[in-house]
C-alpha cells in the first residue's frame, strides 16, 4: 500500500496506530514549533505534543488532510492555553 496523509488519517479513523505514527511522522516540527511558540520547558512541550496526537486520534473523524495542519495547530492552541 502506497502511504499517504489521506490513507493514515483513514487508518486513524480506524483506531490504527500505524496511521498515527506516520501523521507524527510528517506533522512533527510543526506541531513542535506551534508548541514551542506557547510553552517555554521542553517537558511542558513534550507533554503538550503528546495531548495533540492522543486527541488527533480520538478525534480522528473531524480530520480531513486538507484541514489537517489547521485542525493540528488549532489543537496546540487551545491545549496549550489550557496549561
Amino acid at each position: 500500500m502506497e502511504y499517504n496523509l489521506e490513507n493514515a488519517i483513514e487508518q486513524m479513523r480506524a483506531g490504527e496506530e500505524a496511521g498515527l505514527n506516520y501523521v507524527y511522522s510528517k506533522t512533527y516540527n510543526y506541531v513542535y514549533l506551534r508548541a514551542k511558540n506557547i510553552l517555554k520547558k521542553e517537558n511542558d512541550i513534550q507533554t503538550l505534543m503528546k495531548d495533540v496526537y492522543v486527541q488527533a486520534m480520538d478525534r480522528a473523524s473531524e480530520i480531513r488532510k486538507e484541514n489537517l495542519y489547521e485542525w493540528l495547530g488549532k489543537s496546540v492552541y487551545a491545549l496549550g492555553c489550557q496549561r
